[in-house]
């Protein structure tokens, strides 16, 4: 549980802690920001546009 607050200051100061951050996205729903992989939001569960990398992928 403490993790998660440690992030927080770290990334504040600019440190990166435990790995690089995943890339996001923000939710044209919610505005949250989500991960760029993602098919539905977490928070809102709104589906998510298709993106033109998952287009010519699938």
């Amino acid at each position: 549980m403490i993790v998660v607050p440690y992030r927080h200051i770290q990334k504040r100061r600019g440190v990166t802690v435990f790995g690089e951050e995943p890339a996001t996205k923000a939710c044209p729903a919610c505005l949250s920001d989500i991960p760029e992989a993602a098919q539905k939001c977490k928070y809102c569960a709104t589906e998510q546009p298709k993106t033109s990398e998952a287009v010519s992928a699938g």
